[in-house]
């Protein structure tokens, strides 16, 4: 497949202008034509041109957890309607569902998904279609602002519902760890092989303190019609891995069923990935690739269940595939991993620390 031509929300340049205007930096334009970055006044930036731009402002402020920093000290209003949006919903269970759902209008590289750990804790992980070094600030920024965010929609009264099991980035830390620990107030692991957040399931039930269900109702509507026009410009092959791995706790989605949920008979979705060197089978198959190696690099889950979980009809199948992709085995590709995590160990700081 192509290589996917991802974008990001102006949003963020005007968190960064922000602050550089704080700390008293060159503008952001400024920044931007020293480095020969070309950027947009408004909309959708492409998201080459916005690493371009995180590397020149790391490099400017010598401040690798700017990010961090934009995060910690955001104010709630600074995602335009989703702000307004997240402000008006019924608890915070309803804005986890609008922050999953609506992701890729910030950063279409992004996507959010849930894995449940029993019945009490649940696990929102933030999954990139790129490794570039320079997302790392914009992956702290968003979790950093999301719990910003989620304290204030909490109300002074019960802020302190808000807490956090534990913290895991798959980078080395940016800055001191006690930052970190200091904002998430929970371990804060690093080196990890997942960005992820880990919450107490009952939080979710924490009310919004200033909702109101008619101006949700409104605003939802206002930011459906923003995401169907950007469908316009997304991939359908995007669109489609997008839809599989939301699909996948259900099971793996038949191309009639994808087809469906595209308003498109299965011959002309066939068609239109064609057109974009791209199949159905083949998407099926890169979700089940990058949810697999992930479900055995994290978890301990038994092999047998990570094979049923992706729809295959028994374990030779998956041990087969698997070879296919990492060139090992199940159980050889988790004893690769575990080595690699004992020979270099995540750095975990406890809030309990500073």
């Amino acid at each position: 497949m192509n290589e996917t031509p991802y974008s990001a929300s102006y949003i963020y340049m005007n968190m960064m202008a922000g602050y550089l205007s704080r700390g008293g930096f060159n503008s952001i334009e400024d920044i931007a034509s020293e480095a020969n970055i070309t950027i947009a006044k408004r909309g959708r930036v492409p998201l080459k041109d916005m690493l371009k731009l995180v590397d020149a402002i790391t490099q400017t402020t010598q401040n690798p957890a700017f990010g961090l920093d934009i995060g910690i000290q955001m104010h709630p209003s600074e995602y335009g309607i989703i702000s307004h949006a997240f402000m008006n919903c019924s608890n915070l269970n309803e804005v986890m569902e609008l922050t999953i759902r609506y992701t890729h209008l910030i950063n279409d590289a992004f996507t959010i998904r849930i894995e449940k750990e029993g019945n009490q804790e649940l696990s929102l992980i933030l999954d990139s279609a790129q490794d570039d070094p320079a997302l790392i600030p914009l992956i702290e920024l968003d979790f950093a602002s999301m719990l910003t965010m989620t304290r204030f929609l909490a109300g002074a009264k019960h802020e302190g519902d808000v807490q956090l099991v534990e913290m895991r980035f798959k980078h080395a830390p940016q800055t001191k760890p006690e930052v970190y620990a200091r904002h998430f107030k929970c371990p804060v692991k690093f080196n990890q092989p997942e960005n992820a957040v880990s919450v107490k399931s009952g939080m979710l039930d924490t009310k919004v303190y200033s909702s109101d269900p008619y101006i949700f109702r409104y605003l939802l509507k206002k930011i459906e019609e923003i995401a169907e026009r950007m469908l316009v410009n997304i991939p359908l092959k995007k669109r489609v891995f997008d839809y599989i791995v939301k699909q996948l706790p259900n099971g793996v989605p038949s191309a009639t069923e994808a087809a469906k949920a595209f308003n498109m008979s299965p011959s002309t979705l066939k068609k239109h990935l064609s057109q974009e060197s791209a199949n159905f089978t083949e998407i099926c198959d890169q979700v089940k690739k990058g949810v697999a190696v992930k479900m055995i690099s994290v978890r301990k889950k038994p092999l047998k269940e990570i094979s049923s979980h992706l729809g295959f009809s028994n374990s030779s199948t998956f041990n087969r595939a698997f070879k296919r992709w990492t060139n090992m085995t199940p159980s050889e590709y988790r004893l690769h991993k575990q080595k690699n995590i004992n020979a270099y160990p995540s750095r975990e700081v406890q809030s309990e620390d500073i």
